[in-house]
């Protein structure tokens, strides 16, 4: 006996059932390998040769399921995800059956696809042996929120820097005002885009507080596994980016230090006041780079113009420069220093 066929209702084989059959080498059995397990009892003392035979199952077509290890993806309502890094992503998965059943890694071969750069990944997961039929499974990867790194006045405006996000084609940036009239922030606006890590906004007023957040984006494109189209233009919300931490300034206008003139062991310094603040910082330092003996000195009255510092050395070369701060909610904002005057004290 080479060859045995046994029906799937088959129950028990009993002891030495197949004793001595030293010929037999393959086994076809009208069912799957769960079947097997599930339905047929084979007593192991004397069929040696029948259980170390081939075994030839049923293949069972199968909606198989994709389950996401949690520790690998993360959720958005249903929508699982991770987070873009410029590398190959593969998050872990269970394969399930129609019933909630886990599926043995063996009964199936899968393939990552489209699973590097911002947009939607794939696990392809085809079934082999006992099963047959493929599934898949779909996550999203999302662009890192952009980490906004400096908020800063210049000259006539606000500058803004930020981090690079890894697969971004571009940034949105988004602001808002603190409104007088309605005491409170208007709604963000998308104020611009750009694809360099930095934008000098330059339509702002003094004395106006304003806060920004930066949103990277990719270009819309077809997914080459599912044919959708993907992605964001600028004025899409579905970019698969988030706004970074917002930060906001206040927009104090550069100071002009008029003179700075030196007398006994002091010198006094002049400037272009402005109300509209809360007060100056004044610093002085016996080096152009303000490295060197530095201090700062505090006038909170913003109508002050003129200021005597004194205790210095005398035949010293002090260096001064001034700017404007801004108190608002209790935080302070500090405006562009001056231009640098010096002064040799008497």
């Amino acid at each position: 006996m080479t060859t045995v066929y046994l029906s799937r209702s088959v129950a028990t084989i009993d002891n030495s059932a197949f004793n001595n059959c030293s010929l037999l080498t393959d086994v076809y059995y009208d069912g799957t390998r769960s079947d097997r397990e599930r339905l047929l009892k084979i007593n192991s003392s004397g069929n040696t040769y029948l259980l170390d035979a081939t075994w030839h199952y049923q293949t069972a077509s199968v909606e198989g399921t994709v389950e996401w290890n949690s520790a690998d993806v993360k959720y958005k309502s249903t929508t699982a995800y991770v987070i873009a890094n410029g590398k190959a992503q593969t998050p872990r998965f269970t394969v399930k059956d129609e019933n909630g059943v886990v599926i043995d890694p063996a009964f199936y071969d899968y393939e990552y696809r489209e699973n590097t750069n911002a947009g939607t990944g794939y696990v392809i997961v085809t079934f082999k042996g006992d099963y047959e039929g493929t599934c898949r499974g779909v996550f999203k990867i999302y662009l890192t929120a952009t980490t906004t790194t400096t908020v800063a006045n210049v000259k006539d405006s606000i500058k803004l820097t930020w981090s690079k996000v890894e697969g971004a084609d571009g940034y949105v940036i988004y602001r808002r005002a603190w409104s007088s009239t309605t005491n409170g922030w208007t709604d963000f606006v998308r104020w611009n885009n750009t694809t360099a890590l930095e934008w000098t906004d330059t339509k702002v007023y003094a004395g106006t507080r304003y806060q920004y957040g930066v949103k990277a984006y990719f270009n819309r494109r077809v997914d080459p596994v599912s044919g959708a189209m993907i992605g964001g233009n600028v004025g899409d919300n579905y970019n698969l980016g988030e706004v970074g931490p917002l930060k906001a300034t206040v927009r104090i206008t550069t100071r002009v230090l008029n003179s700075v003139t030196a007398g006994k062991k002091q010198m006094t310094v002049k400037w272009a006041a402005s109300s509209v603040f809360t007060g100056y910082q004044i610093q002085y330092a016996t080096n152009s780079s303000f490295t060197a003996n530095a201090n700062t000195v505090k006038i909170t009255n913003p109508k002050t113009a003129s200021t005597v510092i004194k205790s210095l050395t005398k035949g010293k070369t002090y260096y001064v420069r001034i700017r404007s701060y801004h108190e608002f909610n209790g935080m302070t904002y500090f405006g562009e220093w001056s231009n640098v005057k010096s002064c040799k004290v008497k």
